[in-house]
């Protein structure tokens, strides 16, 4: 595959695509990057497009065959939007609307769709094309006919049977038939390759061909559809929905070196991205809870059950993922039952001389990675810090030069070697065990999620982001740059991090009894929807600007915003709890790969002069997840102490503690802020604002990051 670190998105969208059959051919794509209308002798059917060539009235095509999708009707024409699809053009489609395509194409065999669509329409379908009475089995339903009630993408009776055989992704991944897979209700790129060229004349646009039922219409938008008449291969999709990948900011597996990946959420152990499906052993048990989604449960006790694997038979294409150098990463997430009874528990293995695996080995002391005749191997370990029932990652890559071994985000082992890795024919690949029939056995007791193959070795960063974030391997990390950086404008936590989405650089925890309770669910916006983060959701916004009453409905809140000039700034309230010791932590997490230097500019202040033992503020810094937490001094901060005390109605004590301060941090640090209970419930409630600043162009690029915009007036209240 093509390396591409691809785009930043501020919401998290879908690509879908839709594939059967395959042609080699190249140039798919033209000098600039786009799909060649002129590619294979005008192969492409029909190119609709949002940024060139709409009008309400007329959506001109833009491959060279010049249809035409039109709409007479004003209160039935679809809507342009600059920045409907991330900031990039889109055509809005209110459940209304609907195009026509008159004398329109027939023969499509691939079909690339950017759309979404949030109704539960029956039949609804981005592109409509005729049918004859369709049923199972048959080849004369709808080309793209949709499910009733959006049950599924394709209506399992009235669509072509050779549209329900074809190959279907989102994002790239595989979507099976399509027929139990909704339609996409954020933005999405759909692609699918029939197993046959479809006799269908492609006939509306937003709608089935039936347009005079409104109900059969969809509801968001699309912003770009390509149809080709032949299936294309493999490559030539990695190159368009990259292509759409990049245009539209949407995060998908086109172009991520992601060769083989196992996520066992359909209940098999099914390849996602390639064609190594696997086989489940008699002790392997699918529907487990997993890290993500689902999970295969080994039962590789008692006995060293040889039955509990997951096999990948013997030629598949795995060796291929060595691409032009010798590059390699596997990775998994592990949750052992018991790694001490057995002297070898395998995570995955292929046996030599070709050999790939990661295993546990010597009862759970040590992990190995193995790539041919080359191992690393870490030793010392004590098999009880992985049999605590928590979810573990471990991951060996190669890049050419360098062997590493990663546990949990963290590289323990490296050594340099030179490898020449096989390309040719395979034994078998397995996960959970070895493949040597009933006389031998290393089963792994336990779970395991989430198993990949990538033809490239993935960076420190990437490793880390996997661990941290805990999300499936859609897309490769970021390189280490901020023009994707957006400024901060009315930023909704539900949006996400440009770069980073799903997770975020701001989220809510709080600490009882000395332990940390996650209200995030991995760096999601909990604190957004409650926990202590808000105590009324209808009676003010969390996160500003607010201008308006806050929880005690204190007239001085208002005039104290005014009075400083602290009207544009974003709040977070944040309650510690109704006794002595509860504390509520808002965090800060470095969502930049690689390290930088950041600024930190903000405020405590307490707003609650209902009682007189008021609150503590602090701020510490950790590792990655919290580890390793230690408090940041005054001297550097800026607070006037390491823990400084506010009480809004004590006249002796201050009611707000401004802070400024630079650190350096490595990718998934975090900063934690802090506001302590000091007595009865009553005497908590405090705002806290900040706004972190990439230090090396502060000029240009003091972007807002985590949606806590704090205070242009800071050295006013100085």
């Amino acid at each position: 595959m093509v390396r591409s670190f691809g785009v930043p998105v501020a919401v998290l969208a879908m690509v879908a695509c839709f594939v059967v059959g395959a042609t080699a051919s190249a140039g798919i794509l033209d000098a600039s990057g786009e799909p060649d209308p002129a590619w294979e002798s005008d192969a492409m059917l029909l190119w609709l497009k949002a940024d060139v060539g709409f009008a309400p009235s007329a959506w001109t095509d833009q491959s060279n065959h010049g249809y035409v999708a039109t709409q007479s009707t004003p209160a039935e024409q679809p809507a342009y939007s600059a920045t409907a699809v991330n900031g990039t053009a889109g055509i809005v489609f209110d459940g209304n609307d609907y195009m026509s395509i008159a004398a329109g194409p027939s023969g499509q065999q691939t079909a690339f769709f950017v759309y979404k669509d949030t109704s539960t329409a029956s039949w609804a379908t981005p592109l409509g094309t005729s049918y004859i009475s369709g049923g199972p089995g048959d080849d004369t339903g709808g080309s793209y006919h949709g499910q009733s009630n959006d049950s599924g993408l394709f209506s399992a009776t009235y669509t072509d049977n050779r549209t329900r055989s074809g190959d279907n992704a989102r994002n790239g991944m595989d979507i099976g038939d399509g027929t139990t897979t909704p339609r996409p209700d954020d933005w999405a790129i759909d692609v699918h390759v029939a197993t046959a060229p479809l006799v269908q004349t492609i006939s509306t646009v937003g709608s089935d061909s039936l347009t005079t039922v409104p109900s059969r219409r969809i509801n968001g938008g699309i912003a770009e559809m390509i149809v080709y008449d032949r299936a294309l291969s493999a490559t030539e999709i990695d190159q368009v929905g990259h292509y759409l990948e990049a245009k539209y900011s949407i995060p998908t597996t086109y172009g991520t070196d992601l060769v083989s990946y196992w996520t066992f959420d359909d209940g098999t152990s099914a390849d996602t991205i390639g064609p190594n499906h696997g086989t489940d052993g008699s002790a392997v048990a699918q529907g487990a809870p997993g890290v993500i989604g689902q999970a295969p449960d080994f039962q590789g006790q008692p006995g060293n059950n040889f039955n509990a694997n997951i096999t990948v038979p013997a030629g598949h294409t795995l060796n291929a993922a060595t691409g032009a150098v010798d590059a390699i990463t596997l990775e998994a997430w592990v949750q052992p039952d018991d790694i001490s009874t057995n002297t070898y528990s395998e995570v995955m293995r292929q046996q030599g001389p070709q050999y790939k695996f990661i295993s546990f080995q010597d009862h759970g002391t040590a992990i190995m990675f193995q790539l041919e005749g080359s191992y690393i191997k870490a030793t010392g370990l004590n098999p009880a810090d992985f049999e605590d029932g928590d979810w573990h990652h471990i991951a060996g890559t190669y890049d050419g030069t360098t062997q590493r071994l990663y546990v949990d985000g963290t590289e323990i082992l490296s050594k340099d070697v030179a490898l020449n890795l096989s390309t040719s024919a395979p034994p078998a690949f397995v996960i959970g065990n070895l493949n040597l029939g009933s006389s031998y056995s290393e089963a792994f007791d336990g779970r395991i999620d989430e198993v990949a193959v990538w033809d490239d070795a993935l960076t420190a960063d990437e490793i880390k982001h996997h661990w941290v974030n805990r999300q499936p391997y859609t897309t490769r990390l970021l390189p280490n740059t901020t023009t994707h950086w957006d400024a901060h404008t009315d930023w909704d936590p539900t949006d996400g991090i440009p770069g980073e989405a799903p997770s975020r650089a701001w989220y809510y925890q709080k600490l009882s009894s000395g332990q940390y309770t996650d209200l995030t669910n991995w760096g999601r916006h909990s604190w957004w929807d409650g926990g202590n983060a808000r105590r009324d959701p209808s009676g003010y916004p969390v996160v500003g600007p607010r201008v308006g009453d806050f929880d005690h409905l204190e007239s001085t809140v208002d005039a104290y915003i005014l009075a400083n000039g602290l009207d544009e700034m974003d709040l977070i309230g944040m309650h510690p709890g109704s006794s002595d010791s509860q504390t509520a932590v808002v965090t800060w997490r470095n969502p930049l790969p690689g390290t930088n230097e950041f600024f930190f500019d903000g405020i405590f202040w307490h707003i609650d002069d209902t009682g007189t033992n008021g609150v503590d503020v602090s701020i510490s810094l950790s590792d990655a997840l919290g580890l390793n937490d230690a408090a940041l001094a005054y001297t550097l901060t800026g607070l006037n102490a390491d823990t400084m005390t506010l009480d809004a109605s004590n006249v002796s004590l201050p009611d707000n503690a401004p802070f400024g301060f630079r650190l350096t941090l490595d990718y998934g640090d975090e900063v934690h802020f802090r506001v302590n209970a000091r007595g009865a419930h009553g005497s908590d409630a405090t705002m806290f604002g900040c706004r972190v600043a990439l230090v090396p162009e502060p000029a240009t690029i003091a972007i807002l990051l985590g949606g806590l915009g704090l205070l242009r007036a800071r050295r006013r209240r100085r």
